[in-house]
Protein backbone atom coordinates (compact mmCIF):
# COMPACT_ATOMS: atom_id res chain seq x y z
CA UNK A 1 0.00 0.00 0.00
CA UNK A 2 0.92 3.36 -0.39
CA UNK A 3 2.68 4.74 2.85
CA UNK A 4 3.38 8.05 4.65
CA UNK A 5 6.17 7.86 6.68
CA UNK A 6 6.16 11.02 9.05
CA UNK A 7 8.46 10.98 11.74
CA UNK A 8 8.10 14.51 13.94
CA UNK A 9 11.03 15.85 16.23
CA UNK A 10 9.64 17.47 19.78
CA UNK A 11 6.70 18.71 18.03
CA UNK A 12 7.88 19.10 14.61
CA UNK A 13 6.39 17.04 11.81
CA UNK A 14 6.97 19.50 8.93
CA UNK A 15 8.04 16.86 6.86
CA UNK A 16 7.45 13.53 5.90
CA UNK A 17 8.06 11.10 2.87
CA UNK A 18 5.56 9.40 1.02
CA UNK A 19 6.15 5.77 -0.42
CA UNK A 20 4.04 4.80 -3.24
CA UNK A 21 2.44 1.39 -4.09
CA UNK A 22 5.25 -1.51 -4.53
CA UNK A 23 2.88 -4.36 -6.55
CA UNK A 24 -0.76 -3.65 -5.21
CA UNK A 25 -3.05 -6.15 -3.82
CA UNK A 26 -0.47 -9.10 -2.96
CA UNK A 27 -2.17 -12.17 -2.13
CA UNK A 28 -0.12 -15.04 -1.38
CA UNK A 29 -1.02 -18.46 0.29
CA UNK A 30 2.59 -20.18 1.54
CA UNK A 31 0.83 -23.85 1.64
CA UNK A 32 -0.67 -23.49 -1.43
CA UNK A 33 1.79 -22.79 -4.33
CA UNK A 34 -0.60 -22.99 -7.48
CA UNK A 35 -2.24 -20.19 -6.29
CA UNK A 36 0.86 -18.17 -5.21
CA UNK A 37 3.67 -19.15 -7.68
CA UNK A 38 1.55 -17.39 -11.14
CA UNK A 39 1.51 -14.26 -9.33
CA UNK A 40 5.41 -14.09 -8.48
CA UNK A 41 6.20 -15.33 -11.54
CA UNK A 42 4.74 -12.66 -13.61
CA UNK A 43 6.95 -10.14 -15.25
CA UNK A 44 5.47 -7.21 -13.64
CA UNK A 45 6.33 -8.40 -10.03
CA UNK A 46 10.25 -9.03 -11.18
CA UNK A 47 9.83 -5.56 -12.14
CA UNK A 48 8.31 -4.18 -9.02
CA UNK A 49 10.96 -6.42 -6.57
CA UNK A 50 13.70 -4.89 -9.01
CA UNK A 51 12.34 -0.90 -8.84
CA UNK A 52 11.65 -1.71 -4.72
CA UNK A 53 15.43 -2.41 -4.36
CA UNK A 54 16.50 0.26 -6.70
CA UNK A 55 14.07 2.58 -5.00
CA UNK A 56 15.26 2.10 -1.32
CA UNK A 57 19.06 2.38 -2.53
CA UNK A 58 17.48 6.18 -4.57
CA UNK A 59 16.35 7.17 -0.91
CA UNK A 60 19.55 6.18 1.17
CA UNK A 61 21.41 7.86 -1.20
CA UNK A 62 19.38 11.33 -1.24
CA UNK A 63 19.59 11.39 2.38
CA UNK A 64 22.66 10.23 2.70
CA UNK A 65 24.15 12.91 0.56
CA UNK A 66 22.28 15.84 2.25
CA UNK A 67 23.89 14.76 5.42
CA UNK A 68 20.58 13.24 6.77
CA UNK A 69 21.71 9.63 7.58
CA UNK A 70 24.54 8.92 10.14
CA UNK A 71 27.23 6.07 9.94
CA UNK A 72 25.46 3.74 11.86
CA UNK A 73 22.33 4.01 10.60
CA UNK A 74 23.43 3.86 6.80
CA UNK A 75 25.11 0.66 7.49
CA UNK A 76 21.92 -1.47 8.93
CA UNK A 77 19.96 0.36 5.84
CA UNK A 78 22.48 -1.23 3.19
CA UNK A 79 22.59 -4.41 5.01
CA UNK A 80 18.46 -4.82 4.04
CA UNK A 81 19.33 -3.37 0.31
CA UNK A 82 22.01 -5.90 0.33
CA UNK A 83 19.98 -8.82 2.10
CA UNK A 84 17.05 -7.87 -0.72
CA UNK A 85 19.46 -8.20 -3.85
CA UNK A 86 20.71 -11.42 -2.33
CA UNK A 87 17.67 -12.91 -2.33
CA UNK A 88 16.73 -11.93 -5.46
CA UNK A 89 19.29 -13.47 -7.32
CA UNK A 90 18.74 -16.42 -5.15
CA UNK A 91 15.95 -17.15 -6.79
CA UNK A 92 16.69 -16.54 -10.04
CA UNK A 93 19.57 -18.85 -9.85
CA UNK A 94 17.06 -21.81 -8.65
CA UNK A 95 14.65 -20.79 -11.23
CA UNK A 96 17.21 -20.87 -14.04
CA UNK A 97 19.20 -24.01 -12.65
CA UNK A 98 15.77 -26.10 -13.36
CA UNK A 99 14.91 -24.18 -16.60
CA UNK A 100 18.32 -25.20 -18.37
CA UNK A 101 20.07 -27.71 -16.54
CA UNK A 102 17.76 -30.22 -15.05
CA UNK A 103 17.53 -33.28 -17.12
CA UNK A 104 15.09 -36.12 -16.20
CA UNK A 105 16.55 -38.74 -18.60
CA UNK A 106 20.02 -39.14 -18.61
CA UNK A 107 20.10 -41.21 -22.43
CA UNK A 108 17.76 -38.22 -23.55
CA UNK A 109 18.68 -34.66 -24.06
CA UNK A 110 15.43 -32.98 -22.87
CA UNK A 111 16.21 -30.22 -20.27
CA UNK A 112 14.19 -27.84 -18.58
CA UNK A 113 11.34 -28.22 -15.56
CA UNK A 114 9.99 -24.86 -15.09
CA UNK A 115 9.92 -23.77 -11.36
CA UNK A 116 6.28 -22.24 -11.89
CA UNK A 117 5.38 -26.11 -13.15
CA UNK A 118 4.29 -28.26 -10.67
CA UNK A 119 4.69 -30.98 -13.11
CA UNK A 120 7.27 -31.78 -15.80
CA UNK A 121 5.67 -30.58 -19.29
CA UNK A 122 4.72 -33.57 -21.33
CA UNK A 123 5.10 -35.65 -18.63
CA UNK A 124 1.59 -37.37 -17.01
CA UNK A 125 3.29 -38.00 -13.93
CA UNK A 126 6.56 -39.85 -12.05
CA UNK A 127 8.88 -42.14 -13.82
CA UNK A 128 8.74 -44.89 -14.85
CA UNK A 129 5.96 -43.14 -16.74
CA UNK A 130 7.44 -42.47 -19.96
CA UNK A 131 7.29 -38.22 -21.22
CA UNK A 132 7.33 -36.75 -24.90
CA UNK A 133 7.50 -33.22 -26.54
CA UNK A 134 8.44 -32.20 -29.83
CA UNK A 135 12.34 -31.67 -30.10
CA UNK A 136 14.26 -29.98 -32.81
CA UNK A 137 16.66 -32.39 -33.50
CA UNK A 138 18.58 -30.79 -36.64
CA UNK A 139 16.08 -32.28 -39.38
CA UNK A 140 13.14 -30.19 -38.00
CA UNK A 141 11.10 -31.15 -35.16
CA UNK A 142 9.85 -34.60 -33.85
CA UNK A 143 8.16 -36.11 -30.97
CA UNK A 144 10.80 -37.42 -28.40
CA UNK A 145 10.32 -39.98 -25.88
CA UNK A 146 11.66 -39.97 -22.66
CA UNK A 147 11.85 -41.20 -18.79
CA UNK A 148 10.08 -38.83 -16.61
CA UNK A 149 11.02 -37.33 -13.39
CA UNK A 150 11.92 -39.72 -10.80
CA UNK A 151 10.21 -39.49 -7.06
CA UNK A 152 13.21 -37.85 -5.62
CA UNK A 153 13.42 -35.10 -8.63
CA UNK A 154 9.56 -34.37 -7.83
CA UNK A 155 10.76 -33.66 -3.88
CA UNK A 156 13.90 -31.59 -4.89
CA UNK A 157 11.98 -29.70 -7.18
CA UNK A 158 8.75 -28.85 -5.10
CA UNK A 159 11.19 -27.69 -1.96
CA UNK A 160 12.86 -25.26 -4.86
CA UNK A 161 9.49 -23.95 -5.71
CA UNK A 162 8.82 -23.60 -1.67
CA UNK A 163 12.06 -21.87 -1.56
CA UNK A 164 11.51 -19.46 -4.75
CA UNK A 165 8.66 -18.43 -3.57
CA UNK A 166 10.03 -17.54 0.00
CA UNK A 167 13.25 -15.92 -1.59
CA UNK A 168 11.49 -13.23 -3.88
CA UNK A 169 8.83 -12.26 -0.60
CA UNK A 170 11.74 -12.19 1.20
CA UNK A 171 13.48 -9.71 -0.63
CA UNK A 172 10.29 -7.67 -1.65
CA UNK A 173 9.97 -7.35 2.45
CA UNK A 174 13.47 -6.57 3.30
CA UNK A 175 13.75 -4.17 0.27
CA UNK A 176 10.02 -2.30 1.80
CA UNK A 177 11.69 -2.45 5.15
CA UNK A 178 14.94 -0.32 3.44
CA UNK A 179 12.79 2.02 2.02
CA UNK A 180 10.84 2.76 5.42
CA UNK A 181 14.45 2.67 7.04
CA UNK A 182 15.87 5.18 5.27
CA UNK A 183 12.96 7.34 5.11
CA UNK A 184 12.27 7.47 8.94
CA UNK A 185 15.61 8.45 9.46
CA UNK A 186 15.76 11.14 6.93
CA UNK A 187 12.71 12.59 7.63
CA UNK A 188 13.27 12.70 11.35
CA UNK A 189 16.65 14.10 10.83
CA UNK A 190 15.34 16.95 8.99
CA UNK A 191 12.61 18.00 11.31
CA UNK A 192 15.38 17.92 14.01
CA UNK A 193 16.88 20.42 11.68
CA UNK A 194 14.14 22.47 12.12
CA UNK A 195 13.29 22.26 15.87
CA UNK A 196 17.16 23.29 16.00
CA UNK A 197 17.53 26.48 13.66
CA UNK A 198 14.31 28.13 15.33
CA UNK A 199 15.29 30.00 18.68
CA UNK A 200 17.98 26.90 19.45
CA UNK A 201 14.82 24.45 19.48
CA UNK A 202 12.88 26.78 21.69
CA UNK A 203 8.82 27.48 21.74
CA UNK A 204 7.84 24.44 19.59
CA UNK A 205 6.38 21.98 21.77
CA UNK A 206 2.87 23.50 19.73
CA UNK A 207 4.25 24.01 16.12
CA UNK A 208 1.70 22.69 13.87
CA UNK A 209 1.98 19.82 11.97
CA UNK A 210 1.77 19.09 8.66
CA UNK A 211 3.02 22.37 7.64
CA UNK A 212 6.21 21.71 5.17
CA UNK A 213 5.73 19.67 1.94
CA UNK A 214 6.05 16.10 1.37
CA UNK A 215 8.14 14.34 -0.13
CA UNK A 216 7.10 11.75 -2.62
CA UNK A 217 9.50 9.00 -3.22
CA UNK A 218 9.31 7.50 -6.94
CA UNK A 219 10.06 4.33 -5.43
CA UNK A 220 7.56 0.95 -4.19
CA UNK A 221 5.76 -0.95 -0.49
CA UNK A 222 3.57 -2.27 2.45
CA UNK A 223 3.08 -0.34 5.67
CA UNK A 224 2.13 0.21 9.52
CA UNK A 225 2.02 -3.02 12.01
CA UNK A 226 5.17 -3.44 13.51
CA UNK A 227 6.44 -7.11 12.76
CA UNK A 228 9.25 -9.74 12.84
CA UNK A 229 11.24 -10.74 9.80
CA UNK A 230 12.14 -14.51 9.49
CA UNK A 231 14.69 -15.48 6.56
CA UNK A 232 13.75 -17.64 4.32
CA UNK A 233 15.00 -21.20 5.72
CA UNK A 234 16.60 -23.08 2.40
CA UNK A 235 19.84 -24.68 1.25
CA UNK A 236 20.96 -22.25 -1.28
CA UNK A 237 20.71 -19.28 1.05
CA UNK A 238 23.80 -17.92 3.20
CA UNK A 239 22.77 -16.14 6.60
CA UNK A 240 23.60 -12.89 6.63
CA UNK A 241 24.92 -11.21 10.20
CA UNK A 242 22.96 -8.12 11.39
CA UNK A 243 23.65 -8.44 14.70
CA UNK A 244 25.51 -5.53 15.26
CA UNK A 245 24.32 -3.05 17.61
CA UNK A 246 25.50 0.45 17.28
CA UNK A 247 25.74 2.54 20.00
CA UNK A 248 22.60 4.85 21.28
CA UNK A 249 23.78 8.51 20.37
CA UNK A 250 23.32 11.28 22.76
CA UNK A 251 21.61 13.63 20.67
CA UNK A 252 18.27 11.60 20.54
CA UNK A 253 18.83 10.89 16.89
CA UNK A 254 16.87 7.43 15.46
CA UNK A 255 19.33 4.76 15.72
CA UNK A 256 17.94 1.61 13.79
CA UNK A 257 20.01 -1.27 16.07
CA UNK A 258 20.20 -3.87 13.36
CA UNK A 259 18.50 -6.13 15.83
CA UNK A 260 15.57 -3.92 16.44
CA UNK A 261 15.12 -2.52 12.63
CA UNK A 262 12.52 -5.02 12.16
CA UNK A 263 10.39 -5.26 14.78
CA UNK A 264 10.55 -1.19 14.50
CA UNK A 265 10.14 -0.70 10.83
CA UNK A 266 8.94 -3.42 9.09
CA UNK A 267 5.24 -2.37 8.48
CA UNK A 268 1.75 -3.71 6.79
CA UNK A 269 -0.46 -1.44 5.62
CA UNK A 270 -4.32 -1.92 7.59
CA UNK A 271 -6.18 -3.83 5.41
Amino acid sequence: MQYEVRAPYKGVDKYSNVLPVAYGKLEISESDLSKSMPEISKTAFKDALKAAIQGAGEIAHGYRADGYIDDANNKVIWDLINLASKYSKQADEISKWWETEYSPDPDKEIYGWSIQDEKMRGCPYLAPNKGSLYMDIGNGAEMVDFTCPTEADKINHDKDRSAYQQLLLAALMNARCAQEAAATVGTYSRNKEVFDSVSGGRGLSNAPKRTGKSITANVPPKSSQPEEETDPKTDTSEEMDTSEKPKKKKDNTILLAAAGILGLLMMKGKK
